[in-house]
């Protein structure tokens, strides 16, 4: 049994329920040649005493024994506790939120596969069944048979009795009026901003910062600040003086401020001086069965280059005194009227109709991004006569992980890797991905009718890597190019990335404004502190000018070109 949670003792003493991750439930994963544990979780039962039967005993249950309240204190026969446990009789699943009522349980169930629901069971009856589906949490009423639950916005009030649905017995809040103090409420939570961080901060010292101090310096502010987003300012100076990264304070109770749907017809536009006239400059690849990154002048059908003139959108004729994009404002993923022609004249234009592609808040422009990819791709392959891949990982995030899937398996029968995590901004550990990097081959398989031998694992790649970072690489980023150097996957080429490593939590603030906090902080195998406000250097340092970069020249990637070139030779006269 291991990663025992949720601790809960019944109301009448008898029992201790917790959470338990002790199924060995197996599943394959073709992809990476590797096996993943699913739903692990059981909801587990320990009887405290050692003359009383578990609820689960045979001839248990259905009111077989008296609901009498044990008197306090609690008594606990320690010995062979560990022999008075079962398990309830349920699927196993991912449970959280254990709750233990009169009689009953409540818990939260996230099976890997299927819907998440609020479940209930009936000791007495024996009996598992769902309370609510879709639920974001409940909270049991002390003397009442009844709970409070959130789900999808709503706030309701349910009888603990199966197959509730949300928005039953939902609360109408919509005359509910409260009267704020936001002074008050300002100076709770810059206490509570501090506060998180004198508890929770990785280093208990905080670097050596008199916290007591900065507090007293900042608080005096406080009689100044005139906005949610003053107070914001104001927490975000106190937090400076720790001088370390993920140390942050965002969101609240802030102004909304109209979010526009820009819409991109993934093309660069220069203005053509002697016809007044925009023409298409570049036209940027997508990945067109993809939703999120169609490129809607790529499309079948379109027959539309560079060169040719865009002379109106939607109508409206394009001259230098309109600014293309202000006709796409809230545009995304409508539909849009280009007029078109290859000539710079309205005679004998045409007319197409597009949905242009929306632009990412948190990831920019997805059709730009993803053109600079495929031309790196493009670059390496050139360069290299097609012998190394290319993987550029933007983060160490979802995207990061969706990058290095769609691109580590179809290079793998390349002889050299480059990777990339210039601007890689964070996210989880990316051990995993090195790891599959790093693995060594084993033998071979052999196979009949003359085809070639497959390498085993199957999924390794067994060449030199190199590895780029530059200074706009953090966090994930970074620790990624850490990792890269102490298990001498290959060299580091490029610049000192930001220095910004630690693992953040957080928690909220009166208003739902967020307060991260660094929760762990990085050290070498001696102990020291490495990468926070230092970086990673890189073994060759290479600086990618801005006059280069218009010009399209990318010099740190024709460095790695070259190195990888040279593994590559090295590698093949060793042989």
């Amino acid at each position: 049994m291991t990663n025992a949670f949720n601790p809960r003792f019944d109301p009448d003493g008898k029992y201790l329920f917790w959470i338990a991750d002790c199924s060995v439930n197996v599943e394959d994963s073709y992809w990476d040649d590797d096996h993943h544990m699913v739903n692990p979780s059981k909801i587990i039962v320990a009887t405290l005493q050692k003359d009383r039967f578990s609820p689960f005993s045979p001839g248990q249950g259905s009111g077989s024994e008296k609901q009498s309240q044990t008197a306090l204190p609690i008594l606990i026969d320690v010995e062979g506790l560990g022999q008075r446990i079962a398990a309830l009789p349920i699927g196993n699943s991912n449970y959280k939120n254990l709750l233990a009522l009169k009689g009953k349980l409540i818990y939260r169930s996230e099976p890997d596969t299927g819907d998440s629901a609020i479940k209930i069971y009936d000791l007495l009856e024996q009996k598992e069944s769902i309370l609510l589906n879709g639920a974001f949490s409940v909270f049991p009423a002390t003397h009442a048979d009844k709970v409070l639950y959130f789900a999808s916005g709503r706030v309701g009030i349910l009888d603990i009795k199966a197959d509730q649905k949300a928005g039953d017995g939902a609360l109408d809040l919509s005359g509910l009026t409260i009267t704020v103090d936001y002074r008050k409420e300002w100076r709770q939570m810059f206490n509570e901003a501090w506060r998180i961080q004198r508890d929770f901060f990785f280093d208990e010292k905080l670097r050596g910062v008199d916290w007591e101090a900065m507090k007293r310096k900042y608080e005096v502010f406080l009689p100044y600040v005139a906005s949610r987003r003053d107070l914001n300012y104001l927490i975000e100076d106190l937090f400076s003086e720790l001088g370390q990264s993920h140390v942050e304070i965002k969101g609240g109770e802030l102004p909304k401020i109209p979010q526009s749907k820009i819409g991109l017809l993934g093309i660069d536009l220069e203005f053509d001086q002697s016809q007044r006239l925009y023409k298409i400059a570049k036209i940027y690849r997508g990945r067109n069965w993809d939703a999120d990154m169609i490129s809607p002048l790529t499309l079948p059908g379109m027959n539309i280059k560079s060169g040719d003139y865009l002379l109106a959108i939607d109508g409206t004729p394009l001259d230098d005194r309109v600014n293309p994009d202000s006709l796409l404002v809230d545009k995304a993923g409508e539909t849009v009227v280009l007029t078109i022609h290859e000539k710079p004249t309205w005679t004998g234009s045409h007319t197409v109709k597009v949905k242009p592609a929306s632009f990412s808040e948190s990831r920019g422009d997805l059709l730009r991004y993803n053109d600079w990819v495929l031309s790196n791709i493009e670059k390496v392959n050139q360069a290299t006569g097609g012998k190394v891949g290319y993987i550029h990982i933007p983060d160490t995030s979802y995207p990061g992980m969706e990058s290095f899937f769609r691109h580590f398996y179809s290079q793998l029968h390349k002889e050299g890797l480059i990777l990339d995590v210039r601007f890689n901004s964070g996210g989880y550990g990316p051990y995993w991905m090195i790891e599959r990097l790093n693995r060594s081959m084993i033998y071979y398989s052999r196979m009949p009718y003359g085809k070639a031998p497959i390498k085993e694992p199957g999924t390794g790649f067994f060449g030199p890597k190199v590895c780029i970072t530059n200074e706009w690489a953090e966090s994930g980023g970074e620790n990624y190019a850490s990792i890269f150097r102490l298990l001498k996957s290959g060299p580091l080429i490029g610049k000192r990335t930001a220095g910004n490593l630690a693992s953040a939590q957080g928690f909220y603030l009166l208003d739902w404004g967020g307060v991260t906090y660094p929760a762990e902080g990085k050290q070498n195998g001696k102990g020291e502190d490495f990468v926070e406000n230092v970086g990673v250097y890189p073994d060759i340092d290479v600086t990618n000018r801005p006059d280069d970069l218009i010009q399209g020249k990318d010099r740190q990637l024709e460095r790695s070109i070259q190195e990888i070139l040279k593994q590559l030779a090295k590698t093949q006269k060793d042989n």
